[in-house]
């Protein structure tokens, strides 16, 4: 029996391996989206923090403020705004880029279907083939033992 070749194997290989690299870009920006999520929570918390520490200083101090003091959280708390705003513009682009790369991903997978299913098809048909090729053979073989069988009747 013959052997079945896919003419396009090398393509399919290829859309395989675009597929993966798709698959590990993909998973690699989830990974930073959520470290840097996690980064943002903890900007949020420092924030929380420090304003509860001024809110106590403010109310439960019984000795005036320090104005220097006050003017250091003041501007601590404006870089912290500042970090928290840059961050939550790098999650925007972060998740802008992973939805790019979920579509160019469904995009790897669509091509190699399509590749996979060419091959199905082109594997049915040499089966087909093939088996239609068997079939004629043993008819032929059948009518040969026939003839002979109807021969030596003779």
């Amino acid at each position: 029996m013959p052997e079945f070749k896919f003419r396009l194997e090398k393509v399919l290989e290829l859309r395989k391996k675009k597929e993966e690299e798709r698959q590990r870009e993909l998973a690699m920006l989830k990974e930073l989206l959520l470290r840097e999520e996690q980064f943002l929570k903890e900007l949020k918390e420092k924030d929380c923090r420090m304003r509860e520490e001024i809110s106590v200083l403010q109310t439960h101090n019984h000795k005036p403020i320090d104005i220097e003091e006050l003017i250091r959280y003041t501007d601590y708390l404006e870089k912290l705004r500042e970090k928290i705003i840059s961050q939550i513009e790098n999650i925007k682009k972060l998740i802008e880029e992973t939805e790019k790369k979920r579509e160019e991903l469904i995009d790897a997978s669509k091509e190699k279907k399509i590749m996979e299913k060419l091959k199905d098809n082109q594997f049915k048909k040499f089966k087909e083939t093939v088996d239609s090729w068997e079939r004629k053979i043993l008819d032929e073989i059948g009518t040969i033992n026939y003839s002979k069988e109807e021969k030596w009747k003779v």
